[in-house]
């Protein structure tokens, strides 16, 4: 979504980043200016489609230019190559132009074309994600336009707001979008004392970084501002974009009407000017809706049409992606689509050879789904196992990933150390030469004491390396036995973890297999059960510490993995955590986590049904033990439903696990059902003391 949402910025941004009035140059130019305006009038005959005829004559008029003063249509035409290139996003093969006319600032003598230049190198270099590189050149037009607002801040009031946005947008691309928010709303605030008409574009991205962020109801309203502004003619601006980020928020909180709204708007934009990839996704997001209504016609109706639209413009990666989407909802549906098997061989294809791991994964987990469903367990299994297999290569790359980032950033630390050693030496040396004649008679006497000290020394050092090396020895032999039960124990995680793995991946083939809800619902929770338990040996397989666990961040990864399994997306339920960071044995963590599913299952399962806005908050502390806590904003429990609780499975486990611990559970009402877990500080200190000296 991310790429998505800002490419229309990337348009927008790259087209009017050269539209600036040119100064007239009075002084009179040395040369053949005739022919130079000859060629240049030769060339725009080319613009804009035929981009090879237009270089050709402006390569000869650079070179009847070169060393002397640019005419006025050769410095306009410059802006109009770069147009060009920028409007066939093809920003890069504009790059020769703009470094031509940084480079001879001295014949054209232009701060606005100069500016201008090192703005559109910046953006070329954001674009393809080097911010560094982009930074750099903003930074020399900062210098230019900080010099040209001391003579005329009315005039580069513009510019200095395209500055700020432009920086943002570069900030956003790399997904630095806290940074970027605070450049648009810099931006945001110069255009209220110098209205231009960048403030259309402010708005958009301004609507678009709160989306990124989270924040909906600042995104929408940002977004109708600027649909107010447009309708009402004040602006000129294309909201196909904006109709369909709009749409993409009231999807993602099920106000599916609201969608429909914005999505009708944008695909009569999208067909007034001809845009069959604005079509595309647009039929792509009707797709989506109907398919969450439980409409599988409909949703298929629309999936093949934005499926063709994609494949006809050669956008393969989302083409294969919406044909994801209908083998998804097909099989949510419990519906076959046509030629089946031969799209999903497609997709596995495309997704190999595109190294798409994460992707690749999917396609399988569908197709065991599909097999399974179809009555080849067999061929199901086996599709599972190379999902299985895909999803932990995919894991391990992106911890290689980020363990070589962070090799990286270690390496520039030594460096820049070693530098700052250099540094310190040198200043050492600069002392020591400033002194040498001083330190002569100094080094004479130390040397005397030196050799009584050496004659004593020689002979502990004696005793010293024989007891250096049995010390030696012993810990070499401590220090092997400790690999050896590291490496087994790592083992022993990964190998609990991978079996759990299997386990939970059955039970949900079995649910998905079931046709009774109540059968369902209980394969869920044995999954949740299984998925709680393996969370735990994922992450002392993930980590250096084999027995002992973090709960705090235990419990973050568990509520929000039941909150997914229950259908609850990160926006449509308020997950709050108030939990102290405090290590514990696995003894200990084990029972807790089941206890904590059961209690986090309960909330999801009866406490939203009528909630409008789902609000679940877990708190952990220690005050006289430890104490863990679940609360919602439901209607609470009943007695009677209480009761019925106390007799089920989940209620039997939660109470036989506080016998276990020699743990209390209480209920009481506080705005909602909270249920809060007690284990004397006699039993949590037990454990932890038990953990510290297997430890020491």
């Amino acid at each position: 979504m991310h790429s998505q949402l800002f490419n229309s910025v990337k348009i927008l941004s790259s087209c009017i980043l050269f539209l600036f009035s040119i100064n007239e140059l009075s002084a009179e130019t040395k040369g053949d200016t005739v022919l130079v305006n000859k060629y240049v009038k030769q060339a725009k005959t080319f613009l804009p489609n035929q981009p090879d005829s237009v270089m050709y004559w402006y390569e000869k008029a650079k070179k009847e230019s070169r060393n002397q003063r640019w005419t006025r249509d050769f410095i306009v035409f410059n802006k109009e190559i770069v147009d060009m290139f920028e409007g066939r996003s093809e920003n890069v093969k504009a790059v020769p132009v703009m470094e031509d006319i940084i480079a001879n600032y001295s014949f054209h003598k232009n701060s606005k074309l100069q500016y201008a230049a090192f703005s559109s190198l910046a953006m070329t270099h954001a674009y393809v994600a080097e911010l560094d590189e982009a930074l750099g050149y903003f930074s020399q037009a900062r210098l230019l336009l900080d010099s040209c607002l001391l003579k005329d801040r009315i005039a580069y009031c513009e510019p200095n707001i395209r500055y700020y946005t432009n920086i943002g947008i570069s900030h956003a691309i790399v997904g630095q979008n806290n940074t970027a928010l605070e450049y648009f709303l810099t931006a945001d605030s110069l255009q209220q004392d110098c209205p231009t008409d960048a403030r259309a574009n402010i708005k958009f991205c301004l609507a678009t970084i709160y989306s990124e962020l989270m924040d909906n109801e600042k995104a929408l309203s940002y977004f109708k501002i600027l649909e107010s502004w447009v309708e009402s003619g004040e602006v000129e601006y294309s909201m196909i974009p904006a109709y369909d980020n709009m749409a993409i928020i009231y999807i993602q909180a099920s106000q599916f009407d609201s969608a429909r709204h914005y999505l009708a708007k944008g695909l009569k934009a999208s067909r007034a000017i001809g845009d069959s990839t604005s079509v595309a996704y647009n039929f792509m997001y009707m797709g989506s809706i109907y398919g969450e209504e439980k409409d599988f016609v409909k949703a298929e109706e629309y999936f093949k049409k934005s499926a063709s639209l994609f494949l006809s413009a050669g956008y393969e990666k989302v083409y294969q992606d919406v044909q994801v989407k209908r083998i998804e909802f097909a099989l949510d549906a419990g519906e076959d689509i046509p030629q089946m098997e031969e799209i999903i061989q497609d997709m596995s294809r495309f997704y190999k050879e595109a190294g798409l791991v994460k992707d690749l994964a999917m396609v399988h987990k569908n197709n065991a789904l599909w097999k399974y469903r179809s009555g080849k367990h067999q061929e199901a299994f086996l599709e599972f196992q190379l999902y299985d297999s895909l999803i932990q290569d995919y894991q391990a790359s992106e911890h290689q990933e980020v363990l070589a980032e962070l090799k990286t950033r270690h390496e520039t630390d030594l460096l820049k150390r070693a530098a700052d050693e250099q540094k310190a030496i040198a200043a050492l040396a600069n002392l020591e030469n400033k002194s040498k004649s001083t330190l002569i008679g100094i080094l004479a006497i130390a040397a005397i004491i030196l050799l009584i000290g050496l004659i004593s020394v020689s002979i502990l050092y004696r005793r010293l390396k024989q007891s250096r090396k049995i010390v030696a020895e012993q810990k070499e032999g401590i220090e092997k036995k400790e690999k050896e039960k590291s490496v087994l124990l790592k083992e022993l995680h990964h190998r609990v973890k991978n079996n759990l793995q299997i386990v939970s991946s059955l039970l949900n083939l079995q649910k998905e297999n079931a046709k009774d809800e109540a059968a369902k619902g209980a394969f869920k929770e044995g999954q949740n059960r299984v998925e709680a338990m393996a969370l735990i040996h994922r992450y002392l397989y993930a980590t250096d510490e084999l027995t002992k666990l973090d709960l705090s961040e235990y419990l973050r990864q568990l509520v929000q993995s039941i909150a997914f399994s229950y259908g609850y997306h990160k926006n449509e339920v308020k997950l709050e955590f108030d939990v102290t960071e405090m290590p514990v044995d696995v003894d200990l963590a084990i029972p807790l986590g089941l206890i904590a599913n059961e209690l986090v299952s309960n909330a999801f399962k009866h406490a939203f049904k009528e909630v409008h806005i789902p609000e679940l908050r877990v708190t952990l502390s220690q005050q006289e033990g430890l104490i863990l806590a679940v609360s919602d904003n439901g209607p609470g429990i009943s007695d009677e439903d209480r009761n019925k609780a106390g007799e089920s499975f989940g209620m039997d486990l939660v109470h036989t696990l506080c016998s276990q611990l020699k743990a209390s559970i209480h209920y009481r009402y506080e705005n909602g059902a909270v249920m809060q877990l007690e284990i004397a500080e006699s039993i949590y200190n037990k454990e932890t003391t038990t953990y510290e000296n297997s430890v020491a």
